[in-house]
């Protein structure tokens, strides 16, 4: 099964100036109308994303997605290791932290995610989240949960707007406490509450100059739509890792009812329980490194290619169980995307997180991680993710010819929002070893 994942933003430093959060009194308004019909939505099991999330939005998304992903692999510290990432996760802690931004700090953000200004971004996230966790359930089930924590200060207080919006459209958690040991406990079995003991623990301790620690967690747990049959399991099997060394390896042998392609790399779905979530396989050509096959990939290509399913060929294929977990910093990452101001102290604007300005420094977010986990295996899928930031069609012609897609060899994975394409968490696979 693969396993929870979950992200983590830390912030650190001091606040420049009071400002009000994104938004006037009419757009809370529109906004509020916007909410009380998703969760009627919601309530009735309606496709609450159908004719409300916009072209421009997932379009945004699935490029956003591949970016990160390039990136991360890019600065991963051994290539050769397994990495995950969730841009989900990712994306919607921004979300939090693009609410507390102003001026070209605000630009920025917004420019890199295509354009779509700050409050339609908080529409489409909130109509975005719960598409993803309406009908969840115990064989399928996905979760997602934002938290806000504050250093309990006279010199510092959130911004009632800023709060009010993190609550409205992310339902955000917010807790405003003394930085000590007993608060990064609470933090820690936070995490752990909302990546179902996944990801156990995020923090270590606050350091003096943090301020503000803003987390999103989420926790995926599938089984497979159609079970893998117990004479289709085989123990002992040859897995070729990124060295060229042979693992062993319990592989699940099964078929799809077709294959893609994606820059000269074979590829297959496997639907998880509810029919919402998939799981992506990508075997790359022979000889071709993990890394290089990722830095050609693009957003619109991923997308195109999972809309362009081919069924001239009957397909076998072959899932090794693995298992593994991941941390990452995550600054030089959205450096290489675009986002930068928000991480320099002289130039950071978050104005719109607090509403008392300070004469002996700058908030901006001082760094931000992610800790993934996932296991894969016979009866599904698990994953977490935690993120943060501190600031601080059948033929009765000829037979088909058959295809075997083998991942007994490195690959790139994703589980995936079928409906839009959308990578919720992706990653590569170098090795079987825990």
């Amino acid at each position: 099964m693969l396993k929870k994942i979950m992200m983590a933003f830390l912030i650190s430093s001091i606040i420049l100036a009071s400002l009000s959060a994104c938004g006037g009194k009419s757009g809370q308004e529109e906004n509020l109308q916007l909410q009380t019909n998703i969760a009627e939505d919601a309530e009735a099991g309606k496709n609450v994303s159908a004719d409300r999330l916009s072209a421009e939005f997932t379009g945004m998304l699935s490029d956003f997605s591949i970016r990160f992903f390039q990136e991360a692999l890019k600065t991963a510290e051994n290539p050769e290791d397994n990495l995950m990432v969730s841009p989900y996760s990712l994306i919607s802690a921004l979300g939090l932290i693009e609410n507390g931004t102003a001026g070209s700090t605000l630009a920025e953000l917004e420019q890199v995610f295509g354009g779509i200004s700050c409050e339609e971004m908080n529409r489409q996230m909130q109509i975005y989240a719960s598409y993803l966790t309406t009908g969840s359930k115990k064989d399928a089930k996905f979760s997602t949960a934002n938290s806000i924590w504050a250093r309990k200060s006279e010199q510092i207080k959130l911004a009632s707007d800023f709060r009010k919006v993190c609550n409205d459209f992310y339902d955000a958690k917010v807790e405003v406490t003394d930085f000590d040991d007993a608060a990064v406990s609470r933090v820690n079995k936070w995490v752990k509450q909302q990546t179902d003991g996944m990801i156990p623990s995020i923090l270590d301790k606050f350091s003096e100059g943090d301020q503000i620690l803003l987390l999103n967690a989420i926790a995926f747990d599938c089984k497979w739509q159609s079970p893998f049959r117990k004479e289709s399991i085989q123990e002992n099997e040859d897995f070729v890792n990124g060295q060229g060394g042979i693992e062993k390896a319990v592989m699940l042998n099964g078929g799809a009812p077709g294959y893609i392609m994606l820059n000269g790399a074979y590829g297959f779905t496997r639907v998880y329980e509810g029919g919402k979530f998939a799981f992506l396989g990508l075997l790359p050509e022979e000889g071709v490194r993990l890394t290089d096959y990722v830095a050609g990939l693009t957003g619109g290509d991923f997308a195109a290619a999972l809309r362009d399913v081919r069924t001239d060929a009957d397909v076998s294929i072959r899932i090794p169980e693995f298992k593994f977990d991941y941390f990452g910093e995550l600054n030089a990452n959205l450096h290489a995307v675009g986002i930068s101001k928000m991480l320099d102290p002289n130039a950071a604007d978050l104005g719109n997180m607090v509403e008392t300005e300070l004469s002996d420094g700058n908030l901006y977010i001082s760094k931000v991680v992610q800790k993934t986990f996932i296991e894969l295996n016979r009866e599904g899928t698990k994953a977490a993710a935690v993120t943060g930031g501190m600031a601080v069609t059948k033929s009765e012609s000829a037979p088909k010819p058959r295809l075997e897609i083998y991942l007994d060899r490195p690959f790139v994975f994703a589980i995936l929002d079928v409906e839009h394409g959308i990578p919720i968490f992706i990653g590569v696979v170098n090795t079987l070893a825990e």
